[in-house]
């Protein structure tokens, strides 16, 4: 499936990094230290699957993650340290919402979700300030035009602001989860086809990844996913 142009929406689960003025190679290196012995690398990855770093473009780095690690948070901060540089961090669930981490040096200097009432309900006043995201900073961090992405951040649920692109070249309406790929590509993010072979790719162990979940989550939940 290619994300761009495959409308397959519902059901799409997905977790990617972008880390700036990093290589590849690096970042492989990185992985290897951090993961230990829980991770194999993959010299022939023909179903391009598992943990993929992908060669530098525009000095992004892009990293996906293997769809059942959900502790992707932890490594993306912890690069960002290592390499004292930005780390924007993208989860997406189901097709229905998209979660940004702006990660530097370390730190988490912001987060945004497109949807934080979608599995609770909250009131309209606290909505407002729940992971509401922070553009401005965003902007003035990567030198770029704050119109350009501040549309992004707008979670008006109204049909003419939900139903409709950002900008007319975008791919998505702002509703779906995928439209942090147009918003990326105003970051000079360009998020790699599934088709592309990826500079690196790795294999976690289940076993770890369960581990490293239950870590993160607690209660009932299906580390099987």
């Amino acid at each position: 499936m290619e994300l761009k142009r495959s409308g397959r929406l519902m059901g799409y689960f997905g977790k990617f990094s972008a880390v700036l003025n990093c290589s590849a190679s690096a970042i492989a290196q990185f992985f290897k230290s951090y993961f230990e012995e829980n991770i194999t690398q993959i010299y022939d990855n023909k179903e391009k699957s598992g943990l993929l770093v992908y060669s530098s473009e525009n000095n992004w780095v892009v990293i996906k993650w293997p769809r059942s690690y959900f502790s992707y948070d932890k490594p993306s901060k912890q690069i960002s340290k290592e390499f004292q540089t930005v780390v924007s961090a993208i989860n997406v669930y189901d097709g229905d919402f998209w979660e940004h981490d702006f990660l530097k040096d370390g730190k988490q200097l912001d987060s945004f979700h497109s949807a934080p009432d979608y599995h609770h309900e909250i009131d309209s006043e606290s909505l407002k300030f729940i992971q509401a995201g922070n553009p401005q900073l965003i902007a003035a961090e990567l030198k770029i035009d704050l119109k350009k992405i501040k549309p992004y951040f707008n979670r008006d649920k109204s049909r003419e602001i939900r139903y409709k692109k950002v900008f007319p070249e975008d791919i998505y309406e702002l509703m779906h989860g995928l439209v942090f790929i147009d918003f990326w590509e105003k970051l000079g993010i360009r998020l790699p086809e599934e088709t592309e072979v990826p500079a690196y790719a790795f294999e976690l162990s289940r076993k770890f990844i369960r581990k490293d979940n239950k870590k993160a989550f607690s209660g009932d939940f299906n580390w099987e996913l």
